[in-house]
């Protein structure tokens, strides 16, 4: 058994999210995402770079 704080959602935060896509061509679109969370008691960074193909 693990006791775990949880985080209080009630907290002040900030979030940012920025996001770009680029079509390299009709079949070929690369996508680039970035997401900001600030808040009292954690901060939290995440992002993704992908490439899409459609055949």
């Amino acid at each position: 058994f693990t006791n775990v704080e949880g985080i209080d959602l009630d907290d002040d935060r900030f979030g940012l999210g920025i996001g770009m896509k680029y079509q390299y061509s009709p079949e070929i679109t690369f996508d680039l995402d970035y997401d900001l969370e600030l808040a009292e008691d954690f901060d939290s960074h995440t992002g993704t770079i992908g490439m899409k193909y459609k055949f």
